[in-house]
């Protein structure tokens, strides 16, 4: 998580070693009389090093570039996430809204059922007293025909 100009401090801490030990440690071999190294041998060395060190801070730099681009694409990945997850909890929400008016639908339609069976009881009832209403009519038609009949009798007997 350290970095210094977007490098890994474990990258950085050892360049900067390199760079501030390999003068004192060339010139201290330069300094020694009768050394059994000698300029071209230091000089070569050097360049082994410095190649070396160019293509340790590449390869940092590579890798440190990787990192970067890893990072974006797992930052990515994570607002990918994190839509599914608000999408979820909107998906769960409509859920338990159709849950409740599915709910509210069910007892409605008990309540209507039940209205029903008891209108249709009530219009049961009813049409059986229509039944007796006019079983009775048709009684008392047939009585008032009789008295009817017994009348012009009576009335017939009377003009004789």
């Amino acid at each position: 998580a350290m970095s210094v100009a977007g490098l890994s401090l474990y990258v950085v801490v050892p360049l900067a070693l390199l760079v501030v030990w390999l003068p004192r440690l060339v010139r201290s071999r330069q300094a020694l009389p009768g050394s059994a190294v000698g300029d071209s041998d230091i000089a070569l060395l050097t360049r082994d090093l410095s190649r070396t060190t160019s293509h340790n801070a590449l390869s940092a730099a590579q890798v440190a570039f990787s990192v970067g681009q890893l990072a974006g694409k797992v930052q990515s990945q994570l607002g990918a996430a994190e839509q599914i997850v608000s999408s979820a909890e909107q998906m769960i929400a409509t859920e338990q809204q159709t849950a409740q008016l599915s709910q509210q639908a069910l007892v409605a339609a008990s309540e209507a059922r039940q209205r029903s069976e008891s209108g249709s009881s009530v219009l049961n009832e009813s049409i059986e007293r229509m039944h007796r209403l006019s079983k009775r009519a048709v009684g008392s038609r047939e009585l008032i025909e009789a008295l009817s009949q017994r009348s012009e009798e009576i009335q017939r007997v009377t003009l004789v």
